[in-house]
């Protein structure tokens, strides 16, 4: 998989950034959603979190794969990779009724979703993330 992303991630996935990867995607299976939700979410953790689950607060309080503050849940649940995702995945889901989500463009989802201070860092990890998630969707 490394040789073949293009950003971020190239040359830096891991075992352990593979496995936490699996994680995100098998939570998004699990609820039945398109791969396009993985797709959605990786995109989010490379950009977030480099598809480590940070366990030590270096960003205010940010924690786990998708960086989530303090008001999304306490400490063990911003860092259960499935916990988190999901989490992500219900605020994705209510600012993108009716499956709008779908057609969005991908960076302006996790932007939506995450109300990061530096919107323009998701979209160019796009493709990266799709490249994961046609790697370990089917495994």
């Amino acid at each position: 998989m490394n040789s073949s992303l293009q950003a971020k991630m190239r040359g830096f996935m891991s075992a352990y950034r593979v496995s936490c990867a699996r994680m995100v995607v098998n939570a998004v299976k699990a609820r039945g959603l398109h791969s396009r939700a993985a797709v959605i979410a990786i995109t989010t953790t490379i950009v977030e979190s480099s598809i480590d689950n940070i366990s030590e607060e270096l960003d205010h309080d940010s924690l786990g794969l998708f960086q989530q503050r303090a008001s999304w849940g306490n400490r063990t649940q911003r860092l259960d990779p499935t916990w988190a995702t999901n989490a992500f995945l219900n605020k994705m889901l209510n600012e993108y009724p009716n499956n709008t989500w779908m057609t969005a463009p991908v960076g302006e989802v996790c932007q939506t979703v995450q109300v990061s201070a530096f919107p323009e860092r998701y979209q160019p990890q796009a493709g990266d993330g799709q490249i994961i998630v046609n790697a370990l969707w089917s495994v």
